[in-house]
Protein backbone atom coordinates (compact mmCIF):
# COMPACT_ATOMS: atom_id res chain seq x y z
CA UNK A 1 0.00 0.00 0.00
CA UNK A 2 2.57 2.31 1.13
CA UNK A 3 6.51 2.21 -0.04
CA UNK A 4 8.94 3.46 2.33
CA UNK A 5 11.45 5.38 0.73
CA UNK A 6 14.06 5.32 2.99
CA UNK A 7 15.07 3.96 6.40
CA UNK A 8 15.43 5.71 9.41
CA UNK A 9 18.70 7.20 10.00
CA UNK A 10 20.51 6.58 13.12
CA UNK A 11 23.24 8.81 12.60
CA UNK A 12 22.66 12.58 12.53
CA UNK A 13 22.53 13.98 9.02
CA UNK A 14 22.59 17.59 7.61
CA UNK A 15 19.33 17.69 5.54
CA UNK A 16 17.84 20.85 3.31
CA UNK A 17 14.29 20.67 1.74
CA UNK A 18 13.36 22.80 -0.57
CA UNK A 19 9.95 25.33 -0.09
CA UNK A 20 8.60 26.97 -2.96
CA UNK A 21 7.90 30.93 -1.64
CA UNK A 22 10.04 30.52 1.46
CA UNK A 23 13.88 29.65 2.16
CA UNK A 24 14.86 26.26 1.87
CA UNK A 25 14.84 24.32 5.52
CA UNK A 26 18.54 23.45 6.76
CA UNK A 27 18.97 21.41 9.83
CA UNK A 28 20.99 18.62 11.23
CA UNK A 29 18.77 15.60 12.73
CA UNK A 30 17.62 12.04 11.84
CA UNK A 31 14.60 11.08 9.68
CA UNK A 32 12.50 8.93 11.49
CA UNK A 33 10.58 8.11 8.71
CA UNK A 34 9.55 8.45 5.40
CA UNK A 35 6.32 6.64 3.14
CA UNK A 36 5.07 7.51 -0.60
CA UNK A 37 2.52 6.36 -2.40
CA UNK A 38 1.36 7.40 -6.01
CA UNK A 39 -2.07 6.64 -8.01
CA UNK A 40 -2.40 6.70 -11.71
CA UNK A 41 -4.62 9.43 -12.32
CA UNK A 42 -7.01 10.64 -15.12
CA UNK A 43 -5.31 11.93 -18.45
CA UNK A 44 -3.39 15.12 -18.04
CA UNK A 45 -6.15 17.90 -19.05
CA UNK A 46 -4.52 20.40 -20.89
CA UNK A 47 -4.06 20.33 -24.49
CA UNK A 48 -0.37 18.97 -25.41
CA UNK A 49 0.01 17.51 -22.02
CA UNK A 50 1.01 13.93 -21.53
CA UNK A 51 -1.81 11.38 -21.87
CA UNK A 52 -1.59 10.04 -18.71
CA UNK A 53 0.09 11.18 -15.03
CA UNK A 54 0.47 10.00 -11.78
CA UNK A 55 -0.28 11.47 -8.54
CA UNK A 56 2.78 11.11 -5.77
CA UNK A 57 2.63 12.25 -2.15
CA UNK A 58 5.51 11.43 0.35
CA UNK A 59 5.73 12.21 4.02
CA UNK A 60 8.72 12.38 5.86
CA UNK A 61 9.31 13.32 9.88
CA UNK A 62 12.59 14.44 11.15
CA UNK A 63 13.69 15.46 14.48
CA UNK A 64 16.34 17.80 14.64
CA UNK A 65 19.57 18.14 17.08
CA UNK A 66 17.58 20.95 19.05
CA UNK A 67 14.61 18.45 19.81
CA UNK A 68 12.05 20.08 16.89
CA UNK A 69 10.16 17.48 14.77
CA UNK A 70 9.99 18.45 11.19
CA UNK A 71 7.51 17.55 8.60
CA UNK A 72 7.53 17.40 5.20
CA UNK A 73 4.54 16.74 2.50
CA UNK A 74 5.89 17.13 -1.06
CA UNK A 75 3.00 16.18 -4.13
CA UNK A 76 4.25 15.73 -7.15
CA UNK A 77 2.93 14.50 -10.39
CA UNK A 78 4.49 12.66 -13.25
CA UNK A 79 4.03 12.32 -16.76
CA UNK A 80 4.15 8.77 -18.76
CA UNK A 81 8.09 9.59 -19.46
CA UNK A 82 8.60 9.73 -15.82
CA UNK A 83 9.29 13.42 -15.92
CA UNK A 84 8.15 15.26 -12.59
CA UNK A 85 5.19 18.01 -14.18
CA UNK A 86 4.33 19.36 -10.82
CA UNK A 87 6.01 19.81 -7.32
CA UNK A 88 5.07 20.87 -4.15
CA UNK A 89 6.30 21.11 -1.07
CA UNK A 90 5.20 21.73 2.55
CA UNK A 91 7.40 21.57 5.69
CA UNK A 92 6.07 22.43 8.92
CA UNK A 93 8.65 22.59 12.19
CA UNK A 94 7.30 21.89 15.55
CA UNK A 95 7.99 22.31 19.19
CA UNK A 96 5.99 18.86 20.56
CA UNK A 97 4.22 15.97 18.77
CA UNK A 98 0.92 17.53 19.64
CA UNK A 99 1.96 20.21 17.22
CA UNK A 100 3.57 18.27 14.59
CA UNK A 101 0.04 15.94 14.86
CA UNK A 102 -2.34 18.66 14.27
CA UNK A 103 -0.43 19.87 11.00
CA UNK A 104 -0.29 16.62 9.68
CA UNK A 105 -4.23 17.03 10.61
CA UNK A 106 -4.37 20.12 9.32
CA UNK A 107 -3.10 19.05 5.93
CA UNK A 108 -6.21 16.39 5.39
CA UNK A 109 -9.12 18.45 6.91
CA UNK A 110 -8.43 17.66 10.43
CA UNK A 111 -8.32 14.10 10.19
CA UNK A 112 -4.96 11.81 9.90
CA UNK A 113 -4.61 10.61 6.36
CA UNK A 114 -3.70 6.75 5.85
CA UNK A 115 -0.47 8.04 4.54
CA UNK A 116 0.44 10.20 7.42
CA UNK A 117 -0.67 8.05 9.90
CA UNK A 118 2.04 5.62 8.71
CA UNK A 119 4.52 7.79 8.93
CA UNK A 120 3.83 8.79 11.97
CA UNK A 121 3.69 5.50 13.68
CA UNK A 122 6.85 4.66 12.09
CA UNK A 123 8.53 8.21 13.32
CA UNK A 124 7.39 7.27 17.03
CA UNK A 125 8.64 3.57 16.78
CA UNK A 126 12.47 5.29 15.46
CA UNK A 127 12.61 8.01 18.11
CA UNK A 128 11.93 6.76 21.75
CA UNK A 129 10.70 10.55 23.05
CA UNK A 130 8.07 10.14 20.30
CA UNK A 131 7.05 6.49 21.41
CA UNK A 132 4.61 7.67 24.05
CA UNK A 133 2.72 9.82 21.25
CA UNK A 134 1.92 6.56 19.25
CA UNK A 135 -1.71 6.36 20.35
CA UNK A 136 -3.72 8.29 22.25
CA UNK A 137 -4.06 7.25 25.70
CA UNK A 138 -7.06 8.22 27.97
CA UNK A 139 -8.06 7.63 31.77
Amino acid sequence: MFEELYPPSSAVQSFVIARAGDRDLAFKGRRLSAVSRCVDTAPWPRRGGPASVRSCTEIAIYRTEGKKIVTHIRRWREAEDGAVVEDEHIVGTHDSPEAALFWLKRDNGKRLGGLSKQAWVDACRADPALGPSEVETID
